[in-house]
């Protein structure tokens, strides 16, 4: 054995060097100049322009939640530039998110969020939808090892388990009568570490095919928490939909029985 190593490696630096010479040689004629980038960039807008259509103007029923796929590809390849704002909420939530929390997402959607944004310093993450086809989605397009999805009603069926550092419920509270929302923020605070985070968002005003309630103000959502949770954090943002003259104005939510995680969470001011 000790002699057969040496000549197996002494037969290996040739290759090896050819494939170093040969690489450059070849990423250049695959990359042709960025001709083929161009071709396949354009072909999955297209695909994806195609499948928006199909989900959203042919539909009998449009989907009650967004693909991400789609979302990203016009973020990142599409003209006129696609604004960042659908994501904020995956942003302002990681800011949230110590390493090994384990998360609840709640109106998971596609899986974007869970697998994309929560994951990488989580534990667990529990993400669950009463959409069979958006658990399905999620399963096939953003599986990560320690994301488990769920198919489950959020206010009937009880969570996967208790003892979560954050619960993210983004972009859902307006597809819930107040009945329904009273009894799932019970739950959510029930299944919330002592010093855990409420977090979310949802649109202002009347907007939403399929939104059972409305919300004028941020401060409406505060005053729903308020019962629930000593510290309550709102943030608004407004930006114009692409290709539209409609602006959307979206609160975002941070609430916590205990004001250290909220803290930690936050920017920290220069002394003067």
């Amino acid at each position: 054995m000790s002699l057969i190593r040496p000549l197996y490696e002494a037969g290996q630096r040739p290759l090896k060097r050819l494939i170093a010479r040969l690489a450059p040689i070849a990423d250049t004629l695959i990359y042709a100049g960025g001709i083929t980038e161009n071709l396949l960039v354009r072909s999955l807008l297209f695909v994806y322009k195609s499948k928006f259509r199909k989900d959203w103007m042919y539909s009998s029923a449009p989907p009650h939640y967004t693909d991400f796929r789609v979302m990203s590809a016009y973020f990142a390849f599409g003209h006129p530039v696609f604004g960042p704002y659908s994501f904020y909420r995956g942003f302002f939530n990681s800011e949230l998110i110590q390493q090994n929390d384990v998360l609840l997402d709640i109106g998971c959607g596609d899986g974007f969020f869970s697998s994309r944004f929560f994951a990488e310093k989580c534990a667990h993450v529990d993400a669950l939808d009463i959409d069979a086809n958006a658990i399905r989605d999620a399963r096939k397009y953003n599986p990560a090892s320690n994301v488990s999805f769920h198919l489950l009603n959020a206010v009937t069926d009880p969570f996967p388990q208790t003892g979560y550092d954050l619960v993210v419920w983004d972009g859902a509270i307006g597809h819930f009568p107040s009945d329904d929302i009273d009894q799932m923020l019970r739950k959510i605070v029930r299944c919330l570490n002592p010093g855990g985070i409420f977090a979310g968002s949802e649109s202002l005003g009347v907007e939403g095919y399929d939104h059972l309630q409305f919300f004028e103000k941020a401060e409406d959502l505060g005053r729903l928490f308020q019962p629930y949770f000593k510290y309550v954090r709102l943030k608004t943002v407004q930006y114009k939909l692409r290709q539209s003259d409609f602006i959307r104005t979206e609160a975002f939510w941070r609430c916590s029985n205990s004001e250290q995680r909220l803290a930690a969470g936050e920017w920290t001011p220069l002394p003067n």
